[in-house]
């Protein structure tokens, strides 16, 4: 494995949790995908791995050395950060240009690589623009640029395209992915169709841990996160009643039962469960523990 993480804790001044048991292993120059709303921990996740913060518990390994012991200059992984890390007052290809600077490189060699990865995010004609004047599109394009300029061993990209509607993100992930062509990547997003663009498989972060391991093609989730992610803005949370007359299942919501597959063990009979209404519809394949929040409906390969 590349890098492995295992049992890894981390946690802030004050106890506040930003990762809650994370394990994973990625592989050599092959993507690693993660899908959470906000708040679910994905730049806690990115921050992490890059060394911006320390672990509580919990080991992380690079080609099996343990990255704790790696400084960040020898780790050499960049992540994307927040519009508001730029410098206002400089020009986009200023901007862009900073870590080659901070490299030592020279003129030529800085000029050649900050126009070239213009052209591949499509912004070589704003180049001069002062960041301050720019519109959030192309400074989230401005951000993205700056962390591929650089050659680095593990590039983290942190909702890099939440600026863009998915018509456009179709076009700039495949511009991106041309540029991290046999490059080790983590990409973690807000959107699972983003997600899907990216890799077939797609880690499911909620509450600050990883609840499920979905694929593109999935047919069920474990958790109420993936079907969220999955389904996006069209699901609303319902609670509900399951019930069982002797023959048939039926989640009651709102006094109506709606005919459900049976859920994964009869414990469940008269429990309140969280029902989703998808599309003013009642999903009946789908129901999730009201405590844990995993997905009870005994689903095919669930």
């Amino acid at each position: 494995m590349l890098m492995s993480l295992n049992n890894v804790n981390m946690s802030y001044l004050g106890g506040y949790m930003g990762l809650d048991d994370i394990s994973f292993d990625m592989e050599e120059s092959k993507p690693c995908v993660f899908v959470g709303a906000r708040g679910a921990g994905k730049t806690n996740l990115a921050r992490t791995i890059c060394g911006l913060e320390k672990l509580s518990s919990g080991t992380m390994t690079w080609k099996g050395k343990d990255m704790t012991k790696i400084s960040l200059q020898d780790r050499n992984f960049g992540m994307t950060f927040p519009i508001d890390s730029l410098q206002k007052n400089k020009t986009l290809k200023e901007n862009i240009a900073y870590p080659l600077v901070l490299r030592g490189l020279d003129k030529q060699e800085i000029d050649s690589r900050t126009v070239d990865i213009a052209k591949t995010l499509g912004i070589e004609s704003c180049l001069d623009t002062i960041a301050k004047k720019a519109t959030q599109k192309i400074l989230q394009l401005t951000i993205l640029a700056r962390l591929l300029v650089v050659d680095r061993q593990l590039y983290v990209l942190d909702d890099p395209l939440k600026e863009f509607d998915p018509t456009e993100k179709h076009e700039l992930v495949a511009k991106i992915l041309s540029k991290l062509e046999g490059e080790n990547y983590i990409w973690l997003t807000s959107d699972c169709q983003e997600g899907k663009l990216v890799s077939d498989d797609i880690y499911v972060l909620s509450h600050c841990k990883i609840v499920d391991k979905i694929s593109a093609s999935t047919s069920s989730v474990k958790h109420l996160a993936s079907y969220i992610a999955v389904h996006g803005e069209e699901c609303e949370d319902e609670s509900g009643i399951l019930r069982y007359d002797g023959e048939h299942w039926a989640i009651e919501v709102d006094g109506k039962c709606y005919p459900c597959i049976p859920p994964i063990s009869d414990i469940y009979r008269d429990k309140n469960i969280l029902a989703m209404r998808l599309n003013n519809q009642i999903d009946t394949t789908y129901y999730f523990d009201l405590a844990s929040e995993y997905n009870i409906a005994k689903v095919k390969n669930g």
